[in-house]
């Protein structure tokens, strides 16, 4: 989904208004659904591709930003900017 949502990012195709639904959120809205409403198993690639070609999203995009590691690198970063506010937080409740 990160890999999505930069492609989408690259292609300023990104939230313009209140009005519109982003690929990224459609995704996100896609996947939920399959887990929470269809008790489905999304881990499976093939069925992850399933998804991502119905919502027009250019796999060989995904799978380049997948392999070069620019998808990865935005996860690790937010998973940093989390601890970091983690960290704030803590020091504001013990100072």
């Amino acid at each position: 989904m990160t890999a999505a949502q930069q492609w989408e990012h690259d292609l300023g195709a990104e939230r313009q208004s209140g009005s519109e639904t982003s690929i990224f959120d459609n995704g996100l809205w896609s996947f939920n659904s399959e887990v929470f409403r269809d008790c489905r198993d999304i881990t499976p690639r093939d069925l992850q591709r399933k998804l991502d070609k119905g919502l027009g999203v250019d796999l060989l995009v995904i799978k380049q930003r997948m392999r070069d590691g620019t998808a990865f690198a935005i996860v690790a970063a937010d998973f940093q900017d989390v601890a970091n506010a983690d960290r704030r937080q803590s020091e504001l409740r013990f100072n």
